[in-house]
């Protein structure tokens, strides 16, 4: 009987082994254990994603849309680096949390933001940020070298340019309304590096109206080895070795970098890599069919020059232009208009802050750089040239969104930033013109003034 009991236990004991051995197998084979991030082993990829203007609900602190929800899930995920290069930080308290904890978690993590010659952000939190990460660089000392002496100094520009009209030779002089203060080159992009891999970049700011949803913008989403170490190039050389702006001197190569056997990107970097001048205006000059342009400034004439060009060849094109944008007095959408290209000036709270065109349903480009001198040959900027004909549709779709938004009134008038005109500018708790102004306080929005203070002066 003694006997029996043991063969008995023994064969509980094996059923009990088997049974845990399989429980184990299973669970590791539903769950297996998180590996480290192998960019040598991971998919390439390209997207973009289109904030749309949220003018209903105004700035936003938290991340709704899906661009911030992406952003935010990408730095959730990192396990092994994060880099940054932004223009500041305002609000955002859920990235700001998640930076915070991924620093407590001992995940490396370097910023750099921007700052004018006094030693100023735009942003009002981009201090908080740098204080809480203590591993934040700006350009300060680059543009301090360069404009120290002249602070506090202003300067009147003026700028003459000919076109080509419908076979007329026109000239134009613009001239500032005001002096301009000398206040320092930008740090203006807006990108993350994520793991050696991943690079999220476009025209957001990290802001309540950036990624919280109350201006236009387009998000860039790379997951690319050879595009993240490009990036990172351009971030080191600021970082480490204080190469802002004018300072930097090593070319980009541009090289096309094969994302599928149908896609492929390629990347630069103002000033040095002049992008408008690189790819910027010879695929302006390029197309075939048509171009659709979504920008916040529009002042560069060789790229107006191009885009009369391709008008002539009978390029067909559309532009939706941001409101305070089309009031600066450089801006060269009214000479489109006289070519007889199309653009819309927006009339919402937010702004149209995209920097971005697609050309003949295969090329988008995008990034943070605007459409003017200083964006290509003084301050530090991104550009990204995506080929892709799944791309393409998504950006036109966007841009077809945004166009029917617009009302046809403003194809041939320009509302003021902060007007009755642009819904709910009023009552936002901006300055959406930039004259010192806001909400009730601008002529614009009191409905008792003169209706010429909705306009555009």
């Amino acid at each position: 009987m003694g006997e029996m009991h043991k063969i008995i236990q023994k064969l509980s004991l094996l059923v009990i082994l088997t049974a845990t051995g399989f429980l184990i197998h299973h669970i590791i084979s539903q769950n297996p254990p998180e590996q480290g991030h192998n960019p040598s082993t991971m998919k390439s990829s390209v997207d973009v994603i289109w904030i749309f203007p949220d003018s209903e609900n105004g700035l936003g602190d938290h991340c709704v849309n899906s661009a911030c929800r992406h952003l935010y899930k990408a730095l959730e995920q990192s396990r092994k680096k994060i880099d940054f290069a932004v223009y500041g930080w305002r609000s955002q308290s859920d990235l700001f949390s998640l930076l915070e904890r991924k620093k407590s978690e001992n995940i490396p993590i370097r910023g750099i933001v921007d700052m004018d010659v006094e030693g100023k952000n735009y942003y009002s939190h981009t201090e908080k940020l740098i204080h809480m990460l203590g591993t934040v660089k700006n350009d300060l000392s680059v543009d301090q070298e360069k404009y120290g002496r002249h602070l506090g100094e202003g300067f009147s520009a003026r700028q003459k340019s000919e076109y080509n009209i419908s076979g007329e030779e026109v000239e134009i002089i613009q001239k500032s309304k005001e002096k301009i203060q000398a206040k320092g080159d930008i740090m203006h992009n807006k990108y993350f590096i994520l793991d050696e891999s991943t690079v999220i970049t476009g025209s957001a700011n990290v802001s309540d109206s950036g990624y919280g949803g109350y201006n236009a913008n387009l998000v860039i989403l790379l997951q690319s080895v050879k595009a993240a170490e490009a990036y990172t190039k351009d971030f080191n050389r600021m970082y480490d070795q204080n190469q802002f702006h004018h300072k930097k001197s090593e070319k980009t190569s541009g090289e096309k970098i094969q994302i599928n056997p149908d896609e492929w990107i390629r990347v630069f970097f103002s000033p040095v890599d002049d992008p408008m001048e690189t790819v910027v205006i010879p695929s302006v000059m390029n197309a075939k069919k048509n171009i659709d342009i979504a920008i916040f400034y529009l002042t560069h004439v060789s790229l107006t020059q191009a885009l009369l060009h391709a008008k002539e060849r009978g390029v067909q094109i559309r532009v939706i232009i941001d409101a305070s944008g089309a009031a600066n007095e450089f801006s060269k959408h009214p000479i489109l208009r006289k070519a007889g290209i199309p653009v819309k000036v927006e009339n919402w709270g937010g702004k149209m802050h995209a920097k971005a065109m697609m050309i003949d349903g295969h090329t988008v480009i995008g990034g943070s750089m605007n459409f003017t001198k200083a964006g290509t040959s003084r301050n530090d900027e991104n550009v990204v040239l995506i080929h892709s004909t799944r791309i393409a549709p998504k950006y036109q779709a966007g841009f077809e969104k945004l166009w029917q938004q617009i009302p046809e009134e403003f194809l041939t008038q320009d509302p003021s930033a902060e007007s009755i005109l642009s819904i709910h500018s009023c009552a936002d708790g901006s300055d959406n013109d930039y004259d010192g102004y806001t909400d009730k306080e601008d002529y614009g929005c009191d409905p008792k003034k003169d209706v010429k203070y909705r306009y555009a002066r």
